[in-house]
């Protein structure tokens, strides 16, 4: 559009210097030129940086849009893990209500607990007495584990508590086995008049394996391998909780004001990042579940469509400024042209106005023609000759009043011409 209107403009200008409505001295064109180059590139920078604050709003809208998206599945998969947590452990501790009854009874064995347990896919069945031994289990000892006279302290606390009957059940939850290292979810429950405890837990590889499927990270995973997302990182107060990949490392919360204003502020914050070298357009939110604020999210935008702006706007820039200057050099040539053929015209004009006062009055009658034969200058003494005025002759054929010189002259000029 700019360039258009800079070829409309120079074409007028052009035109009416052409046209002689008025005079330009070169320094005006060069000034007006000079003039309208600023105009068209303050232009094209006003019009590009609009272009480029709606590419930033866009770029809001999508980010607010799609951090909320993950914040949202987030809090989903939080509740979906805890619902599987729920029913596991009421699945346990029904399972454990159920050795209790039998326990009471006192006829139950190792070999009931092993049966019952191999059914119910129970990884551990144990029973304590009053003093936290151990008096039965599904399972063979492991060597170096201690079957009677088990020091308190290996037990978890949650336990010691049910043993000095401050509770009736407790859920452990999620632990790691101390022989074996795998991780076990276990629930505990009291004995018939609190005569100790009965401990049951599971294999918590399916748990785990469940949680890395649907969890935290999957989605981060998942939505990060979508063109146009750079990076996309859950991190709290001590580091990076969960990520996409390639990503290591990134900046700490503590060193970083805005991280740690957004991990207080439950609100969406953006600015302009720099990671790994490039710039990326980044939006911070909180992550919370149920009142525990777990940490922030990240999510880093690729900024191709601000780059490729950019590059756009300086091409039009230098676009324009060649054009100018093309422009300007052509208007400058024609005027300079134009002038030159102007100042030629005036001396030829001025000596035609010599030649013919001085023909007109000599003494001898004077025509002048051109080479079709028409008059262009008949002198007081031809018109006294020709016994014609010369209002009646000029701009006509020599042959109307004079046809005998007209042959003599036409002759004269075929043998001429024969001769050469």
């Amino acid at each position: 559009m700019n360039q258009t209107f800079v070829v409309i403009l120079n074409r007028f200008l052009l035109s009416l210097i052409m046209k002689n409505k008025f005079r330009l001295h070169p320094k005006v064109i060069i000034i007006i030129s000079f003039f309208m180059g600023i105009v068209m590139i303050a232009s094209a920078y006003f019009e590009l940086s609009e272009s480029k604050k709606e590419i930033y709003r866009l770029f809001d809208r999508e980010a607010a849009s799609l951090i909320e998206t993950i914040r949202l599945s987030s809090i989903n998969t939080l509740h979906a893990s805890d619902e599987i947590e729920n029913l596991l452990t009421d699945r346990l501790l029904d399972n454990a209500r159920f050795i209790r009854h039998l326990d009471s009874s006192g006829r139950l064995t190792e070999k009931d607990l092993a049966a019952y347990a191999k059914m119910n896919s129970l990884f551990r069945i144990n029973i304590l007495n009053a003093e936290g031994i151990r008096v039965l289990s599904n399972g063979v000892p492991t060597p170096g584990y201690f079957r009677k006279g088990e020091s308190s302290s290996r037990r978890p606390k949650e336990i010691n508590e049910l043993l000095s009957g401050k509770t009736d059940q407790v859920v452990v939850g999620l632990r790691e086995s101390r022989i074996a290292g795998e991780q076990r979810f276990a629930v505990a429950l009291a004995r018939a008049n609190k005569k100790g405890a009965i401990i049951i837990n599971l294999d918590a590889a399916s748990l785990l394996e469940f949680r890395k499927n649907i969890g935290i990270g999957k989605i981060v995973q998942d939505i990060a391998s979508n063109p146009g997302i750079v990076y996309i990182v859950l991190q709290d107060s001590v580091g990076i909780v969960a990520a996409s990949k390639g990503v290591t490392k990134i900046n700490s919360v503590i060193e970083d004001e805005l991280l740690q204003q957004a991990l207080t502020i439950d609100k969406p914050f953006t600015r302009e990042f720099t990671f790994k070298g490039n710039k990326v357009y980044e939006v911070i939110q909180q992550l919370s579940y149920e009142g525990e604020n777990i940490g922030i999210f990240r999510i880093g935008l690729a900024m191709d469509e601000i780059r490729n702006l950019e590059t756009r706007m300086v091409r039009r820039v230098v676009i324009l400024f060649f054009l100018l200057a093309a422009i300007s050099i052509i208007v400058l040539s024609i005027v300079f042209t134009m002038q030159n053929l102007k100042s030629v015209s005036t001396e030829l004009s001025k000596f035609k106005t010599f030649t013919g006062t001085v023909l007109g009055n000599m003494g001898e009658a004077v025509i002048v023609v051109d080479k079709d034969f028409i008059v262009s200058l008949f002198n007081k003494q031809a018109e006294k000759l020709f016994h014609t005025s010369s209002e009646e002759v000029l701009n006509r054929h020599l042959k109307f009043f004079a046809k005998d010189l007209f042959e003599a002259l036409e002759k004269l000029i075929f043998q001429g011409a024969a001769n050469v």
